[in-house]
């Protein structure tokens, strides 16, 4: 296919008018390309179901050499003539938020199904048609994008698939009464009989019920809403464990008494048998959050955002803190006196203004899971530490001495830039041989002030 260079995005005569866009200058790449080769010569395709028979025609424009202007096209299914729109080229800027209209294009016979992973990656729109062929959105489809209209989605949609993670603002989401599998009903976004939540518009900003038909809500279902309440109904039986991220504004968490499922206590979502700690409201009359006695584990994003829990005392069970679950969180200080602390996730209490934190007995931490937390000064890796992924202490700038009881850790060649760049001094248990963490910024000392340790000090 002949590589075309985007210029604006107005769609050529013959397939009308795109998009509603000045032209953009700061682009994602200035070309469009097409990846595949595909034999466009296919013979006509009839199916038959009882007494109905489709007949997709072949296409009068070969694959190769179809054009959207905008977008990057992948074939989704020659014998159906299906394609896929893959990425969106062209950053648009706040000042140059346009329509995007995708319905009614003629495409020779070529049909759009499906949207692909990110398409309309980091860009403002105002309102998006999507084409009535549409079957599935894919997962980020709407990645840091900024929806300040309406976007229209296809009565023939049959898929989401975590659609809205990342997506910082839609304003409106329409679902015609004709759609087959969607309904809107109080800014949000079921499955038709309701039984599933997709997606809230982040733009509530008081309370809202779910519905009491709902039975399931699905991962980042709330990302970013801005609702001070929510209340859950009698059926609710499933949340996944990324339903919630980033909900500043929320102060109340409510259940129906009915609900044998989940149970809230204290502003707090738990499962009904109190093992597994869903969410905790942003609650500025909370300062210290004491665990309940039964919890075992702390979901993702559980206290994301929380700007008033300072303290967090923990419980005598083995507990696991996962992914995300104090990100961007206020606290201080963790009290492991009476518990086990077995496992840190991915980004765990990154940019929490944490000081100290005793990692004896944790077995497993995450990526990055202290990055960006400036009042760490020094750490221990204990040695009952088995795995820990890279960049631990990214950007922890003042954490200065680290402690080495693992030999895990001590043999794993991670973390050099933390260790370049901010760490003075390493104490190094004298039974085990840093073979991977101290490199050739440090000098092995002949004496050590610290008992059972060898010490190494930062060249001058």
């Amino acid at each position: 296919m002949k590589l075309k260079k985007i210029i604006g995005i107005s769609l050529i005569a013959s397939l009308g008018v795109l998009a509603s866009c000045s032209n953009n200058t700061d682009t994602k790449t200035n070309e469009l390309t097409t990846t595949t080769k595909v034999n466009t010569t296919t013979k006509v395709v009839t199916t038959t179901a009882s007494t109905t028979t489709t007949t997709y025609e072949t296409p009068s424009i070969p694959y190769e050499d179809l054009v959207i202007p905008g977008f990057k096209i992948q074939l989704e299914n020659l014998d159906t003539n299906e394609i896929m729109l893959d990425m969106y080229q062209t950053v648009v800027p706040e000042e140059e938020a346009c329509d995007i209209d995708l319905r009614n294009l003629d495409l020779g016979g070529w049909r759009i199904t499906r949207i692909g992973f990110r398409c309309f990656v980091d860009s403002y729109f105002k309102n998006i048609y999507l084409p009535e062929t549409l079957e599935r959105i894919d997962s980020q489809a709407f990645y840091n994008c900024n929806i300040n209209g309406t976007l229209y989605l296809s009565d023939n949609l049959i898929t989401l698939e975590n659609t809205f993670v990342g997506c910082n603002y839609i304003d409106n989401i329409y679902v015609s009464p004709d759609s087959k599998n969607f309904k809107m009903s109080n800014g949000m976004l079921y499955s038709k009989n309701k039984k599933i939540l997709y997606y809230a518009l982040p733009n509530n900003l008081g309370d809202i019920e779910v519905s009491n038909e709902c039975e399931s809500i699905l991962s980042n279902a709330f990302i970013n809403n801005k609702c001070q309440s929510i209340t859950l109904g009698d059926n609710i039986s499933k949340i996944d464990s990324n339903a919630f991220a980033n909900l500043t504004n929320l102060r109340y968490i409510n259940i129906s008494s009915s609900n044998t499922k989940f149970k809230v206590l204290d502003n707090v979502l738990y499962d009904a048998k109190f093992e597994n700690l869903l969410l905790a409201a942003n609650d500025p009359n909370i300062s210290e959050f004491k665990l309940d006695s039964r919890t075992r584990a702390i979901f993702p994003n559980a206290f994301y955002n929380n700007k008033y829990i300072k303290k967090l005392t923990l419980n005598k069970n083995n507990i696991r803190v996962y992914d995300s679950a104090f990100k961007n969180s206020a606290l201080e200080e963790i009290d492991l006196s009476s518990s086990n602390l077995v496992s840190i996730g991915e980004n765990a209490f990154e940019n929490s203004n944490i000081k100290n934190i005793d990692l004896n007995g944790v077995k497993e931490i995450g990526y990055e899971a202290f990055k960006n937390c400036i009042n760490l000064e020094s750490i221990l890796m204990p040695s009952s530490l088995v795995f820990t992924n890279n960049y631990l202490f990214n950007q922890c700038v003042n954490l200065n001495t680290l402690i080495i009881d693992s030999k895990y850790y001590a043999e794993k060649e991670n973390d050099l830039d933390f260790i370049k760049n901010y760490v003075e001094v390493i104490y190094v248990l004298d039974t085990i041989t840093p073979s991977g963490i101290v490199n050739s910024n440090f000098t092995l000392q002949d004496e050590s002030d610290r008992e059972g340790y060898n010490k190494y000090i930062r060249n001058e």
